[in-house]
């Protein structure tokens, strides 16, 4: 009576531990790879690829770049999950789009 009623508390246990409901996201990041993850709470797709149950999984390639005004205590910046980031002498640049530079908001753009 006891190993049935033992095997019975095990399988039981078994039984609710599979039965949890799981969430899944994923991200196409743009160069080929999937961010993607299985959760049990909370599954979300986030800027830099996707999060399940608090736990962040970027793009492999993800990149941020960006500069700060210092005149108006400010900061700018772009990213790209295909990796497509760029600083040069006309401004910082993420997935071919137009070079720029932080500028403080009672200044003239050039």
């Amino acid at each position: 009576m006891k190993r049935a009623l033992l095997l019975t508390a095990v399988s039981l246990l078994l039984s609710f531990a599979t039965a949890h409901a799981t969430c899944t996201a994923s991200h196409i990041c743009g160069d080929g790879n999937t961010a993607s993850c299985t959760g049990f709470s909370s599954c979300n797709v986030t800027a830099a690829g996707v999060s399940c149950d608090g736990v962040e999984t970027r793009c492999p390639n993800y990149c941020t770049v960006g500069e700060s005004c210092t005149d108006c205590n400010r900061f700018a910046f772009c990213f790209s999950t295909a990796g497509i980031c760029s600083v040069t002498d006309d401004g910082f640049s993420c997935n071919g789009n137009a070079p720029r530079h932080c500028h403080c908001p009672d200044q003239q753009q050039p």
